[in-house]
């Protein structure tokens, strides 16, 4: 394996690429790609004030999400007892109408 040449100062940000197998593969610095990155999102409005506003809006859709899902949750429950509940009268239907062929039967001459 060769080794890659690291001539790089203290604090400065790099782009590490890495193999399969996580080793090293290539060192990029990164400081202007970073700065570059940050300047553009500033020119496009991108903000502290906006990252906050994301943070808050994911987190109401995060409740909102929740609030869905435990509504969900429980009509699923609601509708498993009634289908316990239909399914015990089908049953309690079956056994009375075998009952009364039974004393159909028995009453026929």
């Amino acid at each position: 394996m060769s080794t890659l040449p690291v001539t790089f100062n203290e604090g400065t940000l790099v782009l590490v690429e890495l193999d399969a197998s996580n080793k090293v593969v290539a060192l990029q610095e990164a400081t202007d790609w970073i700065l570059d990155l940050v300047s553009q999102f500033l020119t496009q409005g991108v903000t502290p004030q906006f990252f906050h506003q994301e943070v808050e809006r994911a987190e109401q859709w995060r409740q909102s999400l929740t609030l869905q899902s435990q509504e969900i949750r429980r009509r699923a429950l609601e509708t498993a007892a009634r289908r316990d509940e239909i399914q015990e009268l089908e049953k309690k239907l079956r056994l009375e109408q075998e009952e009364l062929e039974r004393q159909n039967q028995t009453q026929i001459p």
